[in-house]
């Protein structure tokens, strides 16, 4: 039986059996489980970011009415936490499916192999995420002018930038250990299906991965601005 577990002490055992049975919706439906708890308890520091916000002059009525806005909301974000955990897991197995299948592996199986993986791979952003919320709680928020906490101590995050662009930081605060970590196991299923060498499937899924970073970012940026 696979757990979670295996991703950390055991990913070399959980894929040759994802290879052979690409299970996936019990792992999927715990992380959704999970990041809805996280989403849940990261209203405070989202709250503390927000009112980090508003002009000093902000009246009390004008805070409550954010506070209020910020608390009917909550369910919400909540709610789709599944939808933005799956579409992006989804989509991002599938480009790696068409790359792999332009880039002569030795075998292809089908997508659902590669969701699996995926999906048993994100096991690590939820500890990212986690950790996060942890410093966030206990730290606080560091760059409230960009609307965005920076508290995610193993990585880039760490520094302390004076520029506006939340894209610059958004991307600098996503390359850290977990990151590394996710990208080093999911290239390892990844040459697992698809027999390819190590280095060759974490080009391929470190390439994949830094577009959708891109992506993120340029969204965020013309969001917020």
């Amino acid at each position: 039986m696979m757990n979670p577990l295996d991703v950390v002490f055991a990913p070399s055992r959980l894929f040759r059996r994802l290879r052979e049975r690409p299970s996936w919706v019990v792992s999927f439906a715990a992380l959704a489980m999970i990041s809805m708890v996280i989403e849940w308890f990261s209203f405070y520091p989202v709250l503390e970011t927000v009112l980090r916000k508003l002009p000093e002059r902000a009246t009390s009525d004008m805070i409550q009415d954010t506070i209020h806005h910020l608390g009917e909301r909550r369910g919400i974000n909540v709610a789709i936490v599944p939808i933005k955990l799956g579409v992006p897991i989804a989509i991002f197995s599938f480009i790696l499916y068409l790359v792999c299948s332009v880039s002569k592996p030795v075998s292809l199986p089908d997508w659902k192999y590669f969701l699996a993986v995926t999906v048993w791979s994100s096991w690590i952003p939820l500890i990212d995420k986690g950790l996060a919320l942890l410093t966030q709680t206990v730290a606080g928020v560091v760059n409230p002018s960009t609307g965005l906490a920076f508290t995610q101590p193993l990585g880039l995050g760490m520094v302390r930038l004076s520029s506006r662009d939340p894209a610059l930081p958004y991307a600098l605060n996503a390359l850290n250990v977990f990151s590394v970590w996710y990208l080093v196991l999911l290239s390892l299923g990844i040459s697992l299906l698809c027999g390819f060498p190590r280095m060759k499937a974490l080009v391929i899924v470190a390439s994949v991965w830094a577009l959708g970073l891109f992506v993120s970012a340029a969204l965020l940026r013309f969001a917020i601005v």
